[in-house]
């Protein structure tokens, strides 16, 4: 129960929020223009695939940016100790926010890849199901990329004491890291790299989560 009513207020808040709206207005905004600027995309590149892309690599980097900074400015003002008051699982959270920022940057993501399917059947043609299946794989490994960079937003924004540390962490070190978890499996040109992308998304963000449990754990407020 905890964690749902904490999932709703961190859901209704970050909904709210001006990033947010930025991200829900600007990647479709985005998406059209680099339309315009590339339309002719190669026969095997559908635009949609190259728009999952950038849409996975841009959600992601911002929701790591986005839960991370939430967690860093209450700790930094002592947010946590009004909750002394009423104890709550840390985890919960934790968790909390994940799942909030996950879901608003997936939402996002999702409308943006309807946009370039809709550019790709109005302007290339083609079947729909050639048009969507791979656009659809495209959009799995971004979420997983996305799912990745949520957690080790939450696992920096429990380490970092300033923001500026977090974003730099986020920049340099998360970004590349989820990008390359997702996209290592297809590197090594295994079998089935959607399957082993899913899979090693799903252990670090694990990892991620119940460290950053553990750490958040050992914090005094």
């Amino acid at each position: 129960m905890t964690l749902t009513r904490l999932f709703k207020d961190e859901l209704i808040g970050f909904y709210r929020s001006s990033v947010m709206l930025a991200l829900w207005i600007g990647l479709p905004i985005i998406g059209i223009i680099l339309y315009l600027i590339n339309p002719a995309t190669e026969p095997e590149i559908p635009f949609s695939v190259l728009f999952a892309s950038l849409v996975s690599g841009i959600g992601g980097t911002l929701a790591s940016i986005m839960v991370s900074v939430h967690l860093i400015h209450e700790k930094s003002q002592h947010v946590y100790e009004l909750f002394l008051v009423r104890p709550v699982p840390r985890r919960d959270i934790l968790w909390s926010k994940f799942l909030a920022v996950f879901l608003c940057v997936a939402i996002a993501s999702a409308v943006s890849l309807t946009l370039g399917v809709i550019l790709d059947l109005l302007f290339h043609g083609g079947s729909i199901n050639n048009l969507t299946m791979r656009p659809l794989k495209s959009l799995i490994l971004g979420l997983t990329t996305i799912t990745v960079a949520c957690s080790m937003g939450v696992l920096i924004g429990v380490i970092a004491r300033t923001v500026l540390l977090g974003i730099v962490l986020i920049v340099f070190v998360s970004s590349n890291i989820s990008a390359l978890i997702v996209m290592f499996p297809a590197m090594l040109k295994l079998p089935n790299p959607l399957a082993f992308s899913l899979l090693s998304g799903a252990v670090v963000t694990a990892v991620c989560m119940i460290a950053a449990g553990k750490i958040f754990n050992r914090i005094r407020f």
